[in-house]
Order: C-alpha cells, then sequence, then structure tokens
C-alpha cells in the first residue's frame, strides 16, 4: 500500500487491519507516502506505518462518526512528510505509545535508524524498522477518557475486595 490509496480516504472513517491486538477504527485525518494517521477513539492520534498495515477496509453502511473536532490547519500537519518527519514536527517531547513494544515515554528524538524515549529513568531505543504504530492520545474524546476511567476505578475496587478474601 502506498499513501496515494489514502487520497480518497481522508476525512472517511476506515479500519486498520480486520482484527487482532493492533486493529483501529478511525477517521483518516493524514497520510504521506510511508504512513497513515488516524484519529482513534480509544488512543487518539495514531499514526501507522504502512509497511506495517495488512488490510485497510471501509463500512459500505453509515459509518460510526468520531465526535472530536480537529482544525483544518492541524490536520494539515499530519499529511504529506515521511514517517519520521511527521512524527518528529508533531510528537516531539510529547508522552507517546509505541506499539508493537508497548513502550510509552516522552519522546526525545527521532533519527533514520530509531526513535528515543525517555521512561523511568531510562533511555530506550526502538529501531523504526519495527515500529507499527505511535500514538499520543492528542484530542481522545472525552467519553473515552470518561469510560478509562470508569473501568481504572473498577479495576481498583475488584483488586481491594480480592485482597480482602
Amino acid at each position: 500500500m502506498n499513501g496515494e490509496l489514502f487520497r480518497h480516504l481522508k476525512g472517511q472513517t476506515i479500519k486498520v487491519d480486520r482484527g487482532g491486538p493492533h486493529s483501529a477504527v478511525g477517521k483518516c485525518i493524514g497520510y504521506g507516502d510511508d504512513y497513515i494517521t488516524l484519529l482513534t477513539k480509544n488512543n487518539g492520534l495514531v499514526v501507522y506505518k504502512l509497511y506495517h498495515v495488512k488490510s485497510i477496509s471501509q463500512s459500505l453502511k453509515e459509518q460510526e462518526q468520531i465526535d472530536t473536532f480537529i482544525p483544518e490547519e492541524v490536520e494539515q500537519q499530519f499529511s504529506g512528510l515521511d514517517f519520521k518527519t511527521m512524527i518528529n514536527n508533531n510528537f516531539d517531547h510529547q508522552w507517546v505509545k509505541i506499539i508493537p513494544e508497548n513502550i510509552e515515554g516522552v519522546l526525545d528524538s527521532v533519527s533514520d535508524d530509531y526513535i528515543t524515549l525517555i521512561a523511568n529513568e531510562e533511555l530506550i531505543r526502538v529501531s523504526m524498522h519495527h515500529i507499527r504504530s505511535v500514538s499520543n492520545g492528542q484530542f481522545a474524546t472525552q467519553e473515552e477518557s470518561e469510560e478509562t476511567d470508569s473501568n481504572a476505578k473498577n479495576q481498583q475496587n475488584s483488586r481491594k475486595t480480592n485482597r480482602r478474601k
């Protein structure tokens, strides 16, 4: 797949990969020759490297809407660049999550070969070749953050109950 395919999908709700732990549904807000940027309910902005994307699907029925407004000038920041430049320009010194490593930390730098994160007083370098996606939670919907907070509270209450037994 190349970025040109996404020119027709920009602004549409699509699903990246058909299933599994790395699939996601979101609004396509930007693309480049080697990446696509989605706005998802769960993870906010997610940038996928096209090299690792197995399939893209689009529902022919009514599409689910993502309820977050992103100004056009912000959307333009997520198109037309290469993956490395886009990540460096938009996520520099922000909290990010890298898949498939499931590493979270502050993005320190981006080079041709690796991304450097700072997490728990460690400097972590992740090979660019193995990075599937980078997300930062920016523009995550309010509904999702409330749901996440509720789930965290339920898990804490469950742990407390189990400890008492």
